[in-house]
């Protein structure tokens, strides 16, 4: 028998990120602890915040009540300090709910924070790596993809490097979020970020950067950090 499992609600719709607030108190199952002064951990990168794309959902979460608390240290296929950062951070503001938002590196860490942050939780990082490893409950879980590479907001996986190369996985259903939110997020924006001014254009399948802003190609390289995989 061949058994498939992927998130449990995935809502697409332009400006999805606008509605996390409701989505979190009203369509996560697993919310029964949230309330509407309860502290949400969002996971990124500084990437992201530099464009902007994190606003709305944090304007949505702050609506609702919600006080947030952003993590932005992900790296690019992000080493184990960057979850057990995460974790930290999400134990000592008590955070009830986590939201992984960027590209699959940070959706990877939300995930293994949200599970290695649940206040009962006794599992080490180490200990979860593998196949069905986690044990347990996890925090509340809402994942909003801004790239279209990985899929990290519907599998059960989460990748971690744990040496200079060396890379391993965290397979489990704990892993994955109770909502994807999939929406066009940015359209267009100026990245003053190379010391000119650069727009880029962010669809679903693609990112580019326009070569009548820009005429040094290899800055490009910048911009595709933020394409399929961080």
């Amino acid at each position: 028998m061949l058994l498939f499992h992927t998130t449990r609600s995935i809502r697409c719709a332009p400006g999805a990120s606008k509605t996390l607030g409701d989505t979190l108190l009203h369509h996560v199952t697993s919310s029964a602890e949230l309330k509407r002064s309860s502290t949400v951990l969002v996971v990124t990168d500084a990437g992201i915040l530099k464009t902007g794309i994190e606003l709305p959902a944090l304007q949505s979460l702050k609506d609702e009540g919600f006080d947030v608390v952003v993590y932005s240290g992900v790296e690019p296929n992000p080493p184990e300090r960057n979850v057990l950062e995460a974790v930290q951070l999400c134990k000592e503001v008590h955070a009830k709910a986590v939201v992984g938002l960027g590209g699959g590196s940070s959706l990877d860490v939300a995930k293994l924070t949200a599970f290695l942050a649940y206040p009962k939780q006794q599992q080490k990082l180490s200990e979860v790596y593998g196949v069905g490893m986690c044990r347990g409950p996890r925090l509340p879980l809402v994942q909003i993809p801004t790239t279209a590479g990985t899929g990290s907001e519907v599998t059960p996986v989460s990748i971690i490097t744990t040496g200079e190369n060396e890379k391993k996985g965290v397979v489990s259903s704990q892993l994955l979020p109770d909502v994807a939110l999939l929406g066009r997020f940015l359209q267009s924006v100026d990245c003053n970020r190379t010391g000119e001014l650069t727009r880029c254009y962010r669809n679903f399948d693609r990112w580019r950067v326009d070569d009548q802003f820009t005429s040094k190609h290899h800055r490009h390289d910048r911009y595709r950090r933020h394409g399929p995989r961080h």
